[in-house]
């Protein structure tokens, strides 16, 4: 492998070379890789949301190629002697479930880059990524009887908290982390965000959600509660530990391009 100075190298080569370290940095790449927006190499140009992917018939199975750049997919196409080739720009998450969804298909990663994320994930690893990504919430009722001092905040707790908030510009005012008693006489940690509009709310949880499964720590629970303007809310706030919201993005005026494939949670491309 290639070893690439630290402004060449992308965030997959710099989390595929921290796996063999432990646990913890085996998901965090594949939460990487779930997030990052991947180069799909297609036989044909896409005709609205079906793809039509390059598949290399191995010993071991069907086989397509994704890069992390469009740059990365010129490269191994020249190594090729090929020139240009139709591809599509598709999440991470949204590739690994249209795998998951193919018997036996592999993917290859970022081939010819010489880098530690040059491998091969098989089928296995994408059905697993997928089940990883479809965890969702569970909703619950519980009144909070007392806001608790928070202490030490649990170790890596705030840094996946902090990764899962990556995304979240403009989806609320703040968010604090903070432990609490339930009127049930159960105690949690909780994350309150406050000045959420009631349309991100789902978002937000998922994403915590998604973050703690992915942060490799163990019971690394945490409650996701939108608390109403109350002595509560302002306890909240007092006792807990900000954490950070990024700014909100700034949106161009113009109207937005369309949709490539697979960035359409509602219509998701099809392999053919």
């Amino acid at each position: 492998m290639t070893n690439l100075p630290p402004s060449s190298a992308s965030a997959l080569d710099l989390a595929a070379a921290a796996m063999p370290s432990s646990e913890a940095a085996r998901l965090q790449f594949y939460h990487i890789f779930a997030e990052t927006p991947l180069t799909l190499l297609l036989q044909r140009e896409a005709v609205g949301e079906d793809l039509a992917p390059m598949s290399f018939d191995l010993p071991t199975g069907a086989m397509i190629l994704a890069f992390d750049s469009e740059d990365r997919l010129a490269a191994w196409a020249a190594s090729q002697g090929q020139g240009a080739l139709p591809y599509a720009q598709i999440p991470g998450r949204v590739l690994a479930g249209l795998i998951a969804g193919q018997n036996g298909l592999d993917l290859g990663l970022n081939f010819g880059a010489g880098t530690a994320s040059e491998m091969v994930l098989p089928h296995a690893a994408m059905v697993w990524l997928a089940e990883m990504l479809a965890v969702a919430p569970q909703e619950q009722a519980a009144q909070i009887k007392q806001v608790l001092p928070l202490g030490v905040a649990p170790a890596g707790v705030v840094q996946a908290l902090s990764r899962a908030l990556i995304g979240a510009g403009g989806l609320a005012e703040a968010a604090v982390l903070a432990r609490v008693a339930y009127q049930s006489g159960a105690q949690a940690h909780v994350l309150a965000f406050f000045g959420a509009a009631p349309s991100a709310e789902a978002p937000l949880a998922r994403a915590v959600a998604e973050a703690l499964a992915f942060s490799g720590l163990e019971a690394a629970a945490v409650d996701v509660i939108f608390p109403a303007p109350s002595r509560t809310a302002v306890a909240l706030r007092a006792q807990g530990q900000p954490i950070a919201l990024p700014a909100a993005p700034v949106l161009p005026d113009p109207a937005p391009p369309p949709r490539a494939p697979g960035m359409d949670k509602d219509a998701p491309p099809k392999l053919r």
